[in-house]
């Protein structure tokens, strides 16, 4: 198996499960010197015992592998699936080359779809589930637990799926990677975050200012944080969205008050 043309596009699947459950645990071995390098190395053991013909080619393999390495975890195992499909190639000496093409967009990408996107409108959108439902132990228990399976189910998908495509597409897989355009793709999570965090800030704010039931209603507080998020989208920050709420509660608090006032008078 030294062409390329040899080798399917779909990985063996015994290596997808190996690759994948491995590249889960990049960061358990992480360390301010090599950061996730000894994490990957370890992760592509299997890789490199699959295809080296003596002990001695296992070892000289291994050691180009616990270098430095330091991109997003969630998306290692695309990196993960191109080395291995270097290394059936016979072409692992370009392995060092391929991380470091593989760093800056992996890290920029992960960070903005799971960090800045994902996370944030997951649990957001559970902290809407909590101030809708009826709270009982149940409710507490599940919702939490809702939040924590979509963001596993989530990230998971994706680990495997980094497997059979940096497999599939090799030494290609940065540029491949690149075309998909994910970071302009995930940009209507940035629109979503948005308005659900406006939503959840409207009614913290109106319980605290207004004294009533902390629940979600239509008001103009919660149109404000949705319009906030649709203007503001993926550049909106917590501060924006928090201060433009801030004040459009403010507005009704006062408004409310002065209706109450006047209908007492009268």
């Amino acid at each position: 198996m030294n062409g390329a043309n040899l080798l399917p596009d779909k990985p063996p699947r015994k290596l997808v499960w190996s690759l994948g459950w491995r590249s889960g645990l990049v960061q358990t071995f992480f360390s301010h010197q090599r950061m996730q390098g000894i994490g990957v190395g370890w992760a592509l053991l299997p890789v490199l015992q699959r295809w080296s013909r003596s002990d001695d080619e296992f070892r000289r393999k291994a050691e180009r592998h616990f270098a430095y390495y330091n991109g997003n975890p969630y998306l290692a195992s695309f990196t993960l699936g191109a080395i291995a499909r270097l290394e059936a190639e016979g072409e692992g000496e370009r392995a060092p080359g391929m991380k470091q093409r593989m760093m800056p967009i992996t890290g920029a990408l992960g960070d903005r779809l799971f960090w800045h996107h994902l996370r944030p409108m997951i649990l957001a959108g559970c902290t809407i589930l909590l101030l809708t439902l009826p709270l009982n132990d149940t409710v507490v228990t599940l919702v939490p637990a809702v939040a924590l399976f979509l963001f596993g189910f989530i990230s998971w998908s994706f680990r495997f799926s980094g497997i059979r495509f940096g497999w599939r597409h090799g030494k290609d897989t940065p540029y491949a990677l690149s075309r998909l355009n994910l970071l302009r793709r995930s940009g209507f999570l940035g629109y979503i975050g948005a308005m659900i965090a406006g939503v959840v800030v409207s009614a913290g704010i109106l319980q605290v200012t207004t004294g009533s039931g902390l629940s979600i209603e239509v008001n103009p507080s919660v149109l404000a944080s949705i319009a906030a998020g649709l203007l503001l989208g993926r550049r909106a920050t917590p501060v924006w969205v928090v201060l433009i709420i801030l004040v459009v509660v403010v507005l009704e608090a006062v408004m409310m008050s002065r209706t109450t006032v006047a209908t007492g008078v009268f």
